[in-house]
């Protein structure tokens, strides 16, 4: 009975957590799915450690290898945040990404839960079984948004495919861990009816990740199948005495060669006769794989920065999820090329740069043993051994997400279940776990306080959240109660927050960038001035617990007093000196010096200014963008219009001129 409760909230996971969404918050897809993803593990860890399932000693269990690995690499990121850049950062990660210290330990949690729940191969089988069924739903409704253009909880099908994921290539690597499970479990059905739904379950999941339209994931996938099919290869070589290929090895290969040509030869005539529709588009944009695309030449420059910021702290980096930090010391003004959403990135878009930058070289050498571990128990079993391959290729290009981290973990927990029971049976592992009582018990108390206290702060931050999009709300409703309503309303949710300052930061952060936002959608009314000096004062009393390098809060900050000097303009003089505070870090970053330079050109226009020395200022600091970076189209842009405005045609002409060029000719890195 205790073991089937057990399993039955490991299956909430991987029921609930793809499902999940919440409309109508900051971050409906990310939230829901960690606040469910922590509170099911902190219950089943609570359950199974005051209970006496015998599974609860696995905790002691020094020889599985990801055991030891996995904690060694904890530990690591922890001795490295509490040297990093921003500890508390490194703890629980950002709002938008959830993927600190606390959810690897939770990810640890959930895979020795597995290891510990389902300990045969029907076990998994049957898990699997449900795991497929739930991306059923996910599937139809990414390929109903690529398709049939609907908008679902509020994003546009024509920006992106989601599904219920939240982000296309989080969506991808879902959709292709389907695939390759389902083919897996259609080899051992026993009926023909299992092997037409299994082989259905296939179709639809490979039709969803080509709908993704995500070039990585698309090579990722293509990868996957390569080496499955080197692996079929492998195996029809003929052996011993053997003079030809396997029969049956012939005729898979034989028919993964007719399918290829279909395909290949379909899109071709997608393109050819229907280009005007959605399905040439999504073939045309699969096809479309060049270094110079935009999402290429950003990556690269990121990589470039990440190698410099390694080579600054190269045995523990710069602590986990301070990737941003480090990023904003280095930054490289080529980046503002392709606008300014492109200066800011929090993370390398590569798994292996990103672990080596955040925990230097030790951190990145253990997570290479895993996955090399994790190779090793995928050797002889090709289809799972196309699936790591898949993950290990999306991992050149993508941001990790709970929804990846869960399912890759899933695959280490199977594969080294499935690994350990092979060697018990041929004699070549000793897989007991007995260990003396008193460290039990001991471990069994301390681990029980320890999920008690997380199980009771992810209750917290719930509220929390739930508070803050409450005030966010009111925000953008407006009316003449709007100050009071929003104050109220937020101060809950900051004084909930007060024993986590990271938590009440992140909760500032979200806002002021709404507020911020609310000027943009409702131009024609005025931020009142009662919620600009709430959260100026509170802005204000969280600085000073921000590292130097973290330089986001202080550019909605800047843009925030912007704002507000519009209204006020004796506020002029604080804006310019916050954004100079920015450039401090690096003077090379334009959207800073832009913003400063845009302040001078409103004080002309609101001060009235007729010595001329703020428009000198205003032209100085926009010419000081270009030298950072002479073909950034967006600047040149930015330039001829503040020409414009001052009355400098000609001048005007030019830049905007140089912009267009920039813009519609690539300008390749030098």
């Amino acid at each position: 009975m205790r073991e089937k409760i057990l399993k039955a909230l490991i299956y909430s996971v991987v029921i609930i957590t793809p499902l999940i969404v919440v409309p109508g918050i900051i971050h409906p897809f990310t939230l829901p799915k960690v606040v469910y993803f922590f509170m099911a593990m902190d219950v089943g860890m609570i359950f199974l450690l005051i209970s006496k399932i015998e599974s609860a000693k696995f905790f002691l269990n020094l020889r599985s290898p990801l055991n030891i690995l996995l904690g060694s690499f904890f530990i690591v990121q922890i001795i490295s945040a509490l040297w990093g850049a921003w500890p508390l950062q490194s703890f629980l990660g950002s709002l938008g990404r959830m993927t600190g210290i606390v959810t690897f330990f939770h990810l640890c949690c959930f895979f020795l839960l597995l290891k510990g729940a389902f300990k045969n191969h029907d076990d998994w089988r049957s898990f699997f079984k449900v795991y497929i069924a739930v991306g059923i739903p996910v599937a139809l409704i990414a390929i109903v948004q690529r398709f049939i253009s609907i908008t679902f909880l509020n994003f546009s099908s024509a920006l992106q495919v989601v599904s219920t994921i939240g982000n296309a290539s989080y969506l991808g690597y879902y959709t292709i861990s389907q695939f390759f499970i389902s083919w897996w479990l259609f080899k051992s059905a026993e009926t023909s009816r299992a092997r037409m739904y299994f082989a259905g379950v296939m179709g639809l999941s490979a039709l969803a990740t080509i709908a993704t339209e995500v070039r990585g994931i698309f090579i990722a996938f293509l990868a996957g199948l390569m080496a499955v099919g080197m692996q079929y290869l492998w195996h029809a070589l003929p052996r011993g005495g053997q003079k030809n290929f396997s029969k049956q090895y012939t005729r898979i290969l034989l028919i993964a060669a007719v399918i290829s040509t279909i395909v290949v030869a379909g899109s071709f005539a997608v393109v050819k006769f229907f280009p005007e529709t959605k399905l040439a588009h999504t073939v045309s944009r699969l096809s479309d794989i060049s270094l110079t695309s935009t999402t290429v030449q950003t990556r690269l420059l990121t990589w470039q920065i990440g190698f410099q910021a390694f080579l600054d702290k190269p045995l523990l980096g710069w602590g986990p999820e301070n990737f941003e930090n480090a990023f904003n010391i280095h930054y490289d003004p080529r980046l503002f090329r392709f606008g300014e959403k492109a200066t800011w990135f929090d993370k390398a878009h590569n798994l292996y740069i990103n672990t080596f930058v955040e925990t230097g070289i030790i951190g990145g050498l253990l997570l290479m043993s895993i996955l090399g571990i994790v190779l090793y128990y995928a050797r002889k079993n090709r289809l799972f051994l196309g699936l790591i391959v898949a993950y290990l290729v999306t991992s050149l290009a993508e941001v990790e997400n709970t929804i990846s981290l869960i399912v890759f973990f899933m695959l280490m927990a199977y594969l080294e279940t499935a690994w350990m029971h092979e060697t018990k049976k041929t004699g070549t592992v000793d897989t007991s776990t007995e260990e003396p009582t008193w460290r039990l018990s001991i471990l069994r108390v301390c681990l029980s306080m320890l999920f008690l206290a997380s199980l009771m702060y992810n209750t917290v931050f719930a509220v929390n959240v739930w508070r803050t999009e409450h005030a966010i709300i009111a925000l953008f409703r407006g009316g003449p109660a709007v100050a009071a309503q929003f104050i109220d309303s937020f101060e809950n949710a900051y004084h909930s927050a007060r024993f986590t300052p990271h938590l009440q930061i992140n909760t500032l952060d979200q806002a002021v960038m709404a507020t911020i936002n609310r000027k943009t959608l409702k131009p024609d009314e005025e931020i009142p001035i009662q919620i600009l000096e709430y959260l100026d004062q509170k802005i204000q009393n969280v600085l000073p617990e921000l590292p130097a390098s973290d330089v986001r809060m202080r550019y909605v900050y800047g843009r925030l007093v912007k704002e507000w000097a519009l209204l006020e303009p004796e506020k002029f003089d604080t804006a310019i000196a916050i954004f100079e505070d920015g450039l401090a870090v690096n003077e090379r970053r334009q959207p800073f010096l832009i913003q400063l330079a845009e302040l001078y050109l409103h004080a002309d226009v609101y001060l009235k200014s007729t010595t001329g020395e703020t428009t000198q200022k205003a032209l100085d600091l926009m010419r000081q963008a270009i030298i950072a970076d002479e073909d950034a189209g967006p600047t040149h842009e930015i330039l001829g219009r503040m020409y414009a405005v001052y009355g400098m045609q000609e001048e005007s002409q030019q830049e905007l001129t140089r912009a267009r060029e920039l813009m519609k000719i690539y300008v390749p890195l030098r």
